[in-house]
């Protein structure tokens, strides 16, 4: 794995395929975008027909339900 790039137990991707899956699609095809290809916010709001400001606001939803959802599980603070 590349610098800064976690190693992810199994049980942790399930979880966060899971969560993913429970996005409204805009949110999800967001995180896609920008965090698992790589791409700007203005690529990624190009691609979406939406603006780069609107992109990061959804970035920042996104990121969030999924936090709070994969702590719920109990990942992240305190969790695996």
């Amino acid at each position: 794995r590349g610098a800064g790039e976690e190693e992810f137990s199994e049980e942790t991707a399930a979880a966060l395929r899971g969560v993913m899956a429970e996005l409204p699609p805009k949110e999800r095809a967001c995180l896609e975008f920008y965090i698992v290809d790589g791409r700007s916010a203005k690529e990624t709001g190009l691609l979406l027909g939406s603006s780069e400001e609107s992109v990061r606001g959804i970035l920042r939803r996104a990121k969030e339900k999924v936090r709070s959802r994969l702590e719920k599980y109990g990942f992240g603070e305190g969790g695996e």
